[in-house]
C-alpha cells in the first residue's frame, strides 16, 4: 500500500511541476492548445467546403442533364417543323422550303456558335 501512495505523490509532484513550471512551458502549452485548436477548426471549415463543394457539383450536374435534354429535345422539334414545312409543301414548292429549312438550321448553328 506505501508503494502507491508514493506512485500517487509522484504523479502529483510531476503533476504540479508541469502547472508551476514556469511561465514558459505554461507559455508553450497555451501556443500548442491554440494550434490544436486552430488545426480542429481549419480541418472542420475543410470537410464543410468539400461537402458544399460536393452538393454545388451534383447540382450542376442535374442541371447539365436537364439543359442537355431541353436543347436534344428543342432541336427534334425543330428538326421535326422543318419536316412538317417540307411535307405541307411537298406538291407546290418543296426544294425551295427544303432550302429555307436547311439555311434557317444552318442559320441558328451559325448564331449558336
Amino acid at each position: 500500500m506505501t508503494e502507491t501512495n508514493s506512485d500517487d505523490e509522484s504523479d502529483a509532484q510531476s503533476d504540479h511541476s508541469f502547472r508551476g513550471g514556469g511561465p514558459i512551458v505554461n507559455l508553450l502549452h497555451s501556443v500548442k492548445q491554440l494550434l490544436a485548436t486552430l488545426l480542429a477548426m481549419a480541418q472542420t471549415r475543410l470537410e464543410l467546403l468539400t461537402t458544399e463543394l460536393q452538393s454545388d457539383i451534383q447540382r450542376l450536374a442535374v442541371t447539365l442533364f436537364w439543359s442537355l435534354a431541353a436543347l436534344f429535345t428543342l432541336g427534334i422539334g425543330c428538326f421535326m417543323a422543318g419536316l412538317a414545312l417540307i411535307f405541307i409543301f411537298w406538291d407546290t414548292h418543296r426544294v425551295l422550303v427544303s432550302l429555307c429549312v436547311t439555311a434557317a438550321f444552318f442559320g441558328f448553328a451559325l448564331l449558336a456558335i
